[in-house]
């Protein structure tokens, strides 16, 4: 983690004097770089910057799917601004219906806000849409709610198995927890 923390943080010094030297007039230019500054700080954490860079994008191009995408979860998941991230979801998901992980983060958004079961209809039809680590999750966390424990296990199985496919440990480490957690709280 911490080699890739070095990586996100030679990129952003890399970045940031870019955007005095980008031509005013060329907006695929100027979107290419404000997304790539919007990911980079995403995933250092600089939650605020990442909202800036992603709302500067918006500006550009206001139905930008990933970008609504992007910034909802983070709205949700980082910003604890749960409603204005169902809002950019549920803008996200009427662009693009089928995609899986759009329909993940409008179903945690969902979640965040109270609605159990829109959550519930909108991550399984993202689990039929693709299997991922983070929408088993997501999905386990609703079911745990609306205790259906057992289904909520399998589905913590099936995402600690994707993460390892995947190679995205974080996922691996929070769906342990949770069936930890799970397998403490039955007898």
């Amino acid at each position: 983690f911490a080699a890739c923390s070095n990586q996100h943080a030679d990129a952003l010094a890399r970045l940031e004097p870019l955007a005095a030297l980008l031509p005013a007039d060329d907006m695929a230019t100027r979107l290419a770089y404000q997304r790539q500054l919007a990911m980079v700080h995403h995933f250092m954490g600089n939650h605020q910057a990442a909202r800036d860079a992603y709302e500067a994008i918006l500006a550009l191009v206001p139905n930008d799917t990933g970008t609504l995408n992007n910034l909802a979860y983070l709205l949700v998941e980082s910003l604890d601004e749960p409603q204005a991230g169902l809002d950019l979801a549920q803008r996200a998901a009427a662009a693009a219906p089928e995609n899986a992980q759009v329909l993940d983060t409008l179903g945690w958004a969902q979640y965040r806000v109270g609605l159990l079961e829109e959550a519930r209809q909108t991550l399984e039809l993202s689990l039929t849409k693709q299997l991922l680590a983070p929408n088993c999750i997501h999905l386990a966390q609703v079911y745990q709610d609306l205790g259906r424990a057992s289904r909520a296990v399998d589905l913590l199985h099936q995402a600690v198995d994707l993460a390892e496919k995947n190679q995205e440990p974080h996922y691996r480490e929070e769906a342990e927890r949770m069936l930890a957690s799970l397998s403490q709280a039955t007898p």
